[in-house]
């Protein structure tokens, strides 16, 4: 007389480790095994409501972002040749993108300056919307300061070349 395995391969004991670990591997023992076709389908359906769940939770709470943009090196020039002309004439993508987030981080200092008209004034760059903005933007995307500074002045000197 045979006796009769405890832990079978179909069993969900192996079948839901599998489907988190390796789902294909999941998938696939989980169709073999003898269960009724209507557990397969909603097992199925259920890991399949899961991963989408995941999925769109990661995207709207943005936990891949530190994974996606630190493996993308920032294209950033704002060297100055001897003639203190630029050495790329041209606004790179991410010298656009912090430009608007220091356009924007301005316009909230304004706003804020505007409410709060009785503050202490310690010193000049406490008043300065653009202090207050460059500092913002440089601690939100990693960068120096005067890094900042500098691709404000380039793309905002190169704009007003093609302005005229």
């Amino acid at each position: 007389m045979k006796k009769k395995k405890k832990n079978p391969w179909y069993s969900f004991r192996l079948i839901i480790p599998a489907l988190i670990i390796i789902p294909p591997l999941g998938l696939v023992l989980l169709w073999k095994s003898p269960h009724t076709q209507r557990v397969k389908a909603a097992v199925s359906i259920l890991f399949l409501v899961l991963v989408t769940a995941a999925f769109v939770g990661a995207v709207q709470t943005r936990l891949y972002a530190r994974y996606v943009e630190h493996t993308r090196p920032r294209t950033i020039d704002v060297r100055m040749d001897s003639r203190s002309n630029y050495v790329s004439p041209e606004i790179l993508p991410d010298e656009r993108e912090i430009f608007a987030a220091i356009v924007r981080q301005m316009r909230i200092s304004q706003e804020q300056a505007a409410v709060d008209i009785h503050t202490e004034i310690v010193d000049i760059d406490s008043i300065s919307p653009g202090t207050k903005a460059f500092r913002a933007v440089a601690d939100e995307y990693n960068l120096d300061y005067e890094d900042v500074r500098k691709i404000y002045r380039k793309v905002s000197s190169l704009l007003s070349k093609k302005a005229k």
